[in-house]
């Protein structure tokens, strides 16, 4: 089922922020169908922003974000489930230095589930290590596939931005450092025994 959730600082909204000058009347929409979900900006004069990056336009919103429009954070996730915005109306009364307190433990409870982490990260950096330790054939081989997850969660991670954990970013890298180099002295031991293997067959 498809669902329109108007937010803003007008009484036509399904959520409602009553003292909040921060937000605009009509300051952003929820779409909501099924588990695909977007939060468009209606060009509001503060902004709307998710997990702390300021959003244009329509964007895609996952569960446990954490959504503000201006300086107030919106409790997107109660209008999931059986929420019909047809008939229910959220007034969240607030003002700037009340609603920070106020919501103190919404913000905190966002915090701690939207930043997810990724198992392999993990694994990438241990192969990029042996990449090192086992340069040559196997080194090479350890670090093409540390250099190819790699890629692969930083990608994961860069284009969801706040979603992950900053560490996952950082161990995605360092193995693929560490895997690149792998290759590079993989390669080199590689054609140094080619290259004695070709004097060695000269000579004999």
């Amino acid at each position: 089922m498809n669902k329109t959730v108007k937010i803003g600082r007008g009484h036509e909204n399904n959520i409602v922020f009553q003292n909040d000058m921060t937000v605009s009347r009509e300051h952003a929409t929820l779409f909501i169908n099924g588990n695909d979900m977007l939060i468009r900006d209606n060009g509001s004069s503060n902004g709307t922003f998710i997990n702390g990056n300021r959003v244009y336009g329509e964007n895609p919103i996952y569960r446990n974000d954490i959504l503000k429009v201006g300086n107030a954070l919106v409790p997107w996730m109660n209008c999931l489930g059986d929420y019909n915005p047809q008939r229910a109306t959220t007034q969240v009364v607030s003002d700037n230095s009340n609603h920070q307190s106020g919501n103190q433990n919404y913000s905190n409870q966002n915090e701690s589930f939207s930043k997810l982490t990724l198992s392999g990260t993990g694994i990438v950096l241990t192969l990029g290590i042996l990449s090192l330790v086992l340069a040559g054939i196997i080194g090479m081989v350890l670090g093409i596939i540390a250099v190819s997850k790699g890629n692969g969660i930083i990608l994961l991670v860069e284009s969801n931005p706040g979603k992950y954990n900053e560490s996952n970013l950082g161990q995605a890298k360092a193995g693929k450092i560490c895997g690149i180099i792998g290759i590079v002295l993989s390669s080199l031991i590689i054609f140094y025994y080619i290259l004695l293997i070709a004097a060695y067959a000269s000579v004999y």
